[in-house]
C-alpha cells in the first residue's frame, strides 16, 4: 500500500487509508499545502517532479508528457 501525500494531524504520521479521513479534511490540508515527505529511497529528483504534480492550479502541473520525458531522463541518470 502506498503512502498518502496528506499528512495527518500529526506532523510525522501520515494517513495510511485516505478512506478514514473526511474529505473536507483532505481539501484542507490540500490547500494549506500540506504534503506527504519524500518516500525513504526516493530520488530528490523523482520528488521534485512529485511534488509539481500535486499542484493546486492545473496551470501549474506538468503534463503527463513533461512528466513521462523528465522520469525517464532521471532513470538514465540513476
Amino acid at each position: 500500500m502506498g503512502l498518502s501525500p496528506i499528512p495527518s494531524h500529526s506532523s510525522e504520521a501520515v494517513f495510511m487509508n485516505i478512506y478514514r479521513t473526511p474529505i473536507q479534511d483532505v481539501v484542507r490540508y490540500i490547500e494549506k499545502g500540506y504534503r506527504m515527505e519524500a518516500p525513504e529511497g526516493c530520488p530528490p529528483e523523482v520528488f521534485k517532479v512529485m511534488n509539481e504534480t500535486w499542484a493546486l492550479s492545473a496551470q501549474d502541473r506538468p503534463t503527463f508528457g513533461e512528466v513521462l520525458k523528465r522520469l525517464s531522463d532521471i532513470a538514465v541518470t540513476v
